[in-house]
């Protein structure tokens, strides 16, 4: 097997446990629990110097005014670093849980 195979096991597991995650927490505390948990990540992350994390989870929250507050903090050294497609505002995805049956 090899490396890139491995790695793509990986990255295909942890996105399957992510989901299930996001599905588990907004089925049992609901959408706006959801999303205040990836606020709070995100203040976190910005602290730890994951200025990139925080920008993306916000915007998945749906918090572009809180991502360009993130964005600005960082400065100009945040803007050089970074790829332009990768701070463009963009629709969060939509999060569906199936109602029990």
């Amino acid at each position: 097997m090899t490396q890139s195979v491995r790695l793509w096991r990986r990255h295909s597991r942890n996105n399957l446990f992510r989901e299930f995650l996001t599905h588990r927490i907004v089925r049992d505390h609901g959408l706006t629990a959801f999303r205040e948990l990836q606020s709070r990540t995100a203040a976190i992350l910005e602290e730890a110097g994951q200025v990139e994390r925080a920008i993306e989870l916000l915007l998945g929250a749906n918090e572009p005014i809180d991502a360009l507050g993130a964005i600005s903090r960082g400065g100009e050294t945040l803007l050089e670093r970074c790829e332009t497609d990768r701070l463009a505002l963009r629709r969060p995805p939509i999060v569906s849980v199936a109602q029990p049956c």
